[in-house]
């Protein structure tokens, strides 16, 4: 998928299959633009948080790289668009209808894409927000004046009736055009009634936790990849680890610069 603009929002989903599990990607692209004809108080881009670093906050691990793997969004020179690994990535989670073992599995989950990605995932609690495709980047009512962290919603197909052919879907929300061009917020929707018949059982659990992975590695902005021994891959059956290829693609991720820094990319000279 191409590097977007910031006038308009639209969703496109990529149905993949792991261990006979339909999960999804949503691809978020949002724009501040939208929020302002809607609400015409809605808040400028946000200043840097409190909590944003001068350095990257964890650095990815490294890694051999065979290729084969994909980014949900590109810039300029094929570069992925990336988070900014000098700030926490935000997350808050929708309870409702969390299965027993949830919680645990996605924390473990966030760790397990946080490290290989080298990004640090902070969850600051619970929100009673619904899943929308069309959610603010800035939602100053309920979160005051900074990007919307990523919303985890444990949720059904009556919800959301994308989760009748999903157990999972997920999207990074960017902001900003060409080099500077950043995800920012975005959003993992869970189908609970899935998630409650998996997790009780070894091998369920496993197949759940894989989904986990795979959903939150695309939030990160990872897509799918031509690996059939991949996580990522949308044929592959019954893969419940990160590949080789997964994880050249987190590292390659997490491995750009700050904000302050975001014209310049891995591979540049900085002149």
């Amino acid at each position: 998928m191409g590097a977007g603009t910031t006038g308009g929002s639209s969703t496109a989903a990529v149905v993949t299959t792991v261990g006979a599990v339909v999960v999804a990607a949503a691809v978020l692209v949002t724009s501040l633009a939208v929020d302002r004809a809607a609400d015409a108080v809605a808040p400028a881009v946000p200043g840097p948080p409190p909590d944003a670093r001068a350095e990257p906050l964890r650095l990815p691990p490294d890694v051999v790289d065979p290729g084969g793997y994909t980014f949900v969004d590109t810039g300029p020179g094929g570069q992925p668009v990336r988070w900014d690994p000098c700030r926490p990535v935000h997350v808050v989670v929708r309870p409702d209808g969390e299965p027993q073992g949830g919680r645990a599995a996605l924390g473990a989950a966030l760790e397990e894409v946080g490290e290989a990605a080298g990004l640090v995932f902070v969850v600051d609690g619970e929100t009673d927000e619904r899943p929308d495709p069309a959610r603010r980047l800035v939602d100053p009512r309920r979160y005051g004046e900074r990007w919307s962290p990523v919303l985890v919603a444990w949720s059904d197909a009556g919800e959301d009736p994308r989760l009748a052919e999903a157990a999972g879907l997920a999207g990074p929300a960017g902001y900003g055009e060409g080099s500077r061009r950043r995800w920012v917020s975005g959003s993992v929707v869970l189908d609970a009634p899935w998630f409650a018949e998996n997790l009780p059982a070894e091998l369920g659990r496993r197949r759940a936790e894989a989904v986990l992975v795979h959903e939150l590695a695309h939030l990160v902005g990872l897509g799918h990849s031509s690996d059939p021994f991949s996580l990522m891959s949308p044929t592959y059956q019954s893969v419940y680890d990160l590949g080789t290829a997964d994880r050249a693609g987190l590292a390659r991720l997490g491995d750009g610069p700050c904000e302050g820094d975001a014209g310049r990319r891995d591979g540049d000279a900085g002149t």
